[in-house]
């Protein structure tokens, strides 16, 4: 903090920064260039395509637009930035509800400044926690006309949110309907293409423990709880478990992928083209498994829901499925409910929150490596102080 404001008080000195202050309960330093993004020729069209019975069978009312991506990760490729195009905001929480006559938008605390420097005034701010602000379910119920259908991709939207919102609507006379395809995408007319970046193997020396142990190990605790498939949807699980890192997501170490894992059988799905670098093979045995039941079968990204789907088709009676209550509404809905095994923390969540020997030697390390970054920032800051006040 005290880093910040050295920093922050040269740019205020250099007028590269202005104060603004939010109704008295907090104030920022940000960048004078900051400003709304005009949006009402981009909601015009939105709203021309929820009434365009191509996209579904009836006209929706209302369309949600959440910050994440298929995988509800909290930070997010450019192609995925959906909010941010329709409304400006790119704060990493939020989520643009918009109707025939309005346009809303839920963040918290962290972001009501920016939010409101970077939205125009088609847009109302809706400052979550505060005791006046709705909540979505609400604010839709209070403006929406009888029976109305409220619209949002289901792949962008959790299943346990689903869940809640669906019920908090029915109960008032409305529906929540998934809209497969993207509202946002359709008006988005240069949107970027996913990334698709060189993928990183992680060695023991880095892991502590391979990838065919961490199979091992979950497979374990699906024997334990009678599970015969296991669903990993997040992108960082996914990394986890494979010891591979990827650089799709800005400062996140992750890459675009869907993993299934049955008692006998893994089945990876990623970027093809990702998997001809040799390293990569050898590191997965793509080529040479050192036994059957740890060969990784590979297939497309995008093939997921129809491979889920056929492995659903093949369960017996008592079969279950694991897949976590934040994956995609749309993947969790092709398991049947009969056979479907909701958890809120998989096992690889819990597994890569305790730490080993070695990556406990890598967390010090790594935190040597920062405090030396933050030396150098302290001292080329105090001297940049320095410097100013023996000139002024």
């Amino acid at each position: 903090l005290l880093i910040w404001h050295m920093i922050a008080g040269e740019r205020r000195r250099r007028g590269d920064f202005e104060l603004h202050v939010d109704s008295g309960i907090q104030s920022t330093w940000l960048p004078k260039t900051m400003s709304p993004k005009i949006t009402g020729e981009l909601l015009q069209l939105l709203r021309q395509a929820m009434k365009n019975c191509k996209y579904f069978s009836e006209p929706i009312q209302a369309y949600i637009v959440p910050s994440g991506d298929a995988h509800q990760s909290e930070y997010i490729a450019p192609c995925d930035c959906r909010r941010e195009y329709i409304s400006g905001f790119n704060g990493s929480a939020g989520t643009a509800i918009i109707t025939e006559q309005h346009a809303a938008m839920w963040t918290d605390g962290r972001y009501f400044l920016q939010a409101s420097q970077q939205m125009d005034n088609n847009w109302t701010l809706m400052k979550m926690g505060l005791k006046k602000t709705p909540s979505q379910e609400d604010w839709l119920i209070s403006v929406l006309p009888e029976n109305s259908k409220v619209g949002v991709d289901p792949w962008i939207i959790a299943a346990d949110q689903w869940k809640n919102m669906s019920k908090a609507l029915s109960s008032a006379g409305h529906s929540l309907v998934a809209v497969q395809d993207n509202l946002i995408d359709v008006v988005w007319t240069d949107r970027p293409e996913r990334p698709s970046k060189q993928l990183r193997t992680l060695g023991l020396e880095y892991t502590g423990i391979s990838w065919q142990e961490k199979i091992s190990s979950l497979r374990a605790k699906m024997t334990e709880r009678k599970i015969v498939w296991f669903v990993a949807t997040a992108l960082d699980e996914i990394a986890w478990l494979f010891n591979l890192r990827g650089a799709d997501i800005n400062y996140n170490p992750v890459f675009f992928a869907y993993a299934i894992v049955g008692m006998t059988s893994i089945r990876l799905f990623v970027d093809l083209k990702r998997l001809s670098d040799p390293t990569v093979r050898d590191h997965l045995q793509l080529d040479s498994p050192s036994r059957p039941e740890l060969h990784i079968q590979t297939f497309p990204y995008e093939s997921v829901y129809t491979e889920l789907q056929a492995i659903c088709a093949a369960l017996g009676p008592k079969d279950k499925v694991w897949i976590c209550d934040k994956a995609s509404c749309a993947l969790t809905q092709v398991i049947p409910k009969v056979h479907r095994s909701p958890i809120p923390y998989t096992p690889l969540c819990l597994s890569k929150a305790v730490k080993n020997t070695t990556e406990i030697q890598g967390m010090k390390m790594a935190h040597i490596k920062d405090a030396v970054a933050l030396c150098e920032l302290t001292h080329g800051s105090v001297h940049e102080q320095i410097s100013y006040l023996t000139l002024n």
